[in-house]
């Protein structure tokens, strides 16, 4: 039927269909699916007779209804590599139906935005048209993410028209058809089918659309700059700033691939620490980018990066201030309230006011982020340090501490917070009061909490009327009062209640004047009597109406579900004692790592001390050899004197040397004239008959006058005073020459 040739037949035919899915159901949805719809978009979407395209689009939207939209759309999307533009033309038509009738949350986007790009790109101008109606329909439920995907792919004229058509939509769509399965469920529940209808609407409208899931991962590792780690350890800021903006920049996908981090997020750890606020800004904005690119798998990088985070937060400046607090709400979001509590409790009591003040607004945040109710054990902790905050010297401190602790009473009730309120004065419990009334938390079964604590609290005084004690000492307008068909319970303040408390203790000064008086005052005593002994009888009366009868199977049953409570609170205790050793451990390990990175400032800054103290004693050994050269030019200039100074006593010594020869040569022609004289043998004979040593008759023959010669020997006595001295001298100069040598 609608393969026929005959237009006015195929209509018919295809409207016949449509009869046959509404009252055929899903049989017959899925018996014909496979071959129907292939031939729809062949034939059917592509007629020129506006009533047949329009039957084919209603036959589409029956086969979605009554079975799943996934089949359907996946059987559309090979016809749009048709050839034949005004085919193409009315499957995007009909896909853009298919969206805005069912919503994204049911009709997944992903499907059609690979397509998308391509349909921009077709010739036709119909094509191009019939594509931005769908890019309107899947911009309107997906948000800015569309934008993210689809707008890099695009050109920039076409980028500038789509939004333009995207600055025209106004508010969230809501889907017009539901599914048959959710049909069903609408008819079988006790509400009416108008307030269903609204909420189911509301749940698949594009806010509840989570669009991560249709992005492809990116790669992002790998486009980090080869030389990162050596550029943002560089003593310049500004190349520590560059390649921070560098990979900053390869961070903006929406999605990234789930990788190994660990690496990366060291170095930003680091980076948190340095001295240049742009680094850090920077830093923080990556931290940020990543946990969002990630998401859960950010949850293992969270421990190693929150105390830097906390520490970081000293900077004064708004922007970094900003980046830091972006930073920290994505790992408290994919992370938990008991790993963060901790190390955010320890900064709250840093010395440092600002690093307070921005961990109580931290922890303030986290309180109202939280999901789940916390604990006694970290109620404890919390309430310990606020307490302690509370009488802090600057008022912010004290403010976000009154925050702390009305929002806790938002999530727990003001029951379990009651006992450690008692001993604070009046301002902090009214500063309390105004926080409580604006205070909005998102913990799991907080409403209910809230509401039935508030609901216990309001039958109090309907007690009291009764007895007639607690009406006289409340004040007027301080009461509580339940409002029926609404979830708020008018609470009164803290101070009202701590008045109330304070007047029901106070006893009366004046004692009975009359019997009226005295019989009130005798209700009084006996109703203060009264409840010791009926309290004990209502509450037996209400375990026997609580403990009804039981028969054997239901007895089984209760025992059977007593033991697996046993077992599971058993395996609780198991995980959460793993738990803490694990995380005692991981404690342990930053620990070790932390002594090891001062161990290592520590070598470091031996290693520059000595090299230091090596550029001194080189420094003092270049200065010594100079002083060696100048003594060693000295020593030269000073020998050189005394070489002058030794040519002139040589000269007297030849001179003396040269009268003795001449005395000599004298003496030596005298003999031989004396031995010519008279008495010559008679001297001859005295001379050889003289003694061995020939001295006395040599010194006799000189003082007899024999010899003509001067017999003065002055100078030389001096010359030889001469010769010594110099040679004294000369061994002195010797000496200090090899001491300067040894030097």
């Amino acid at each position: 039927m609608v393969v026929d040739s005959n237009v006015v037949a195929q209509e018919a035919g295809i409207n016949a269909i449509c009869s046959f899915l509404e009252f055929g159901g899903s049989n017959a949805c899925t018996k014909t699916r496979s071959q129907v719809i292939s031939a729809i978009a062949e034939k059917g979407l592509a007629s020129t007779r506006a009533g047949t395209k329009q039957k084919s689009i209603s036959a589409l939207l029956w086969y979605i209804e009554l079975d799943a939209p996934d089949p359907v759309i996946e059987s559309l999307l090979p016809a749009l590599s048709a050839k034949l533009p005004k085919l193409v033309a009315g499957v995007v038509a009909a896909l853009n139906e298919i969206y805005s009738t069912f919503g994204c949350k049911v009709c997944s986007p992903k499907l059609v935005l690979d397509v998308i790009p391509q349909l921009f790109a077709h010739a036709d101008k119909n094509v191009r048209a019939e594509t931005t109606n769908l890019s309107v329909t899947l911009r309107s439920y997906m948000g800015k993410v569309f934008d993210t995907i689809i707008f890099e792919k695009l050109k920039p004229i076409q980028q500038k028209d789509l939004a333009k058509a995207f600055d025209k939509i106004e508010g969230t769509p809501t889907p017009k058809r539901f599914l048959r399965s959710h049909q069903a469920q609408i008819a079988e529940s006790k509400t009416g089918s108008e307030d269903i209808s609204m909420t189911d609407a509301q749940e698949n409208s594009g806010d509840q659309l989570d669009a991560f899931d249709l992005i492809d991962p990116v790669d992002v590792l790998s486009k980090i700059p080869s030389d990162f780690k050596s550029r943002v350890e560089s003593p310049k800021w500004k190349d520590r700033v560059e390649v921070l903006e560098e990979v900053l920049n390869e961070f903006r996908h929406p999605k990234l691939k789930n990788d190994d981090y660990m690496d990366l997020i060291r170095i930003l750890s680091k980076c948190l620490k340095d001295a240049n606020i742009q680094v850090v800004t920077l830093a923080s904005k990556v931290i940020e980018r990543l946990g969002s690119g990630i998401q859960q798998d950010f949850h293992r990088y969270v421990m190693i990066l929150i105390s830097p985070l906390l520490e970081r937060t000293k900077e004064k400046k708004q922007s970094v201030l900003d980046a830091i607090s972006a930073a920290l709400d994505v790992c408290f979001k994919f992370s938990t309230l008991n790993e963060l509590l901790e190390p955010t409790l320890q900064y709250m009591c840093h010395k440092t006011p600002q690093i307070k003040i921005e961990s109580s607004k931290f922890l303030i945040r986290c309180l109202k982020q939280t999901d789940t109710i916390p604990k006694k054990q970290e109620l404890d902790s919390i309430m310990q340090i606020s307490l302690r905050l509370m009488s802090d010297s600057l008022a912010p401190v004290r403010d976000l501490a009154c925050e702390i602790t009305a929002t806790l009473m938002k999530i727990v009730g003001e029951r379990q917070l009651r006992p450690y309120l008692e001993g604070i004065d009046s301002r902090k419990t009214k500063k309390i009061d105004e926080y409580l009334s604006s205070c909005e938390v998102k913990a799991v079964g907080t409403k209910q909490n809230s509401e039935g604590a508030s609901l216990q609290r309001a039958a109090v005084p309907a007690i009291s009327h009764r007895s007639g004690l607690l009406d006289s000492a409340m004040p007027a307008g301080q009461g509580r009062s339940v409002t029926p068909n609404s979830s708020k319970v008018s609470e009164p303040s803290l101070t009202a209640r701590k008045l109330a408390s304070t007047s029901t203790t106070i006893p009366s000064k004046r004692g009975p004047s009359s019997p009226l008086k005295s019989s009130a005052a005798t209700g009084k005593m006996n109703l203060t009597s009264r409840t010791l002994k009926p309290a004990s009888s209502q509450s037996l009366s209400r375990a026997q109406y609580t403990t009804p009868s039981l028969n054997s199977s239901e007895r089984e049953l209760l025992d059977s579900l007593k033991a697996e409570k046993l077992e599971w609170v058993q395996r609780r205790k198991e995980f959460q004692s793993q738990l803490d050793t694990k995380t005692e451990e991981i404690a342990r390990l930053n620990k070790k790592l932390d002594d090891q990175q001062v161990r290592l400032t520590e070598a470091t800054m031996a290693v520059k001390s000595k090299d230091i103290q090596l550029s001194r004693l080189q420094s003092d050994l270049n200065q010594s050899e100079s002083k060696i050269r100048e003594l060693q030019y000295q020593l030269q200039q000073a020998l050189s004197e005394k070489v002058t100074v030794k040519e002139e006593p040589d000269d007297n010594f030849k001179n003396s040397l040269q009268q003795r020869e001449k005395l000599d040569s004298r003496s030596d022609l005298n003999r031989r004239i004396s031995d010519l004289s008279i008495h010559n043998g008679l001297e001859k004979e005295n001379y050889f008959g003289s003694n061995a040593g020939g001295t006395t008759s040599t010194r006799s023959k000189f003082s007899s006058g024999l010899y003509d010669v001067d017999s003065n020997d002055d100078s030389w006595r001096k010359a030889a005073e001469v010769t010594n001295q110099l040679k004294a001298r000369i061994e002195m100069m010797k000496s200090k020459s090899r001491t300067f040598n040894q030097l």
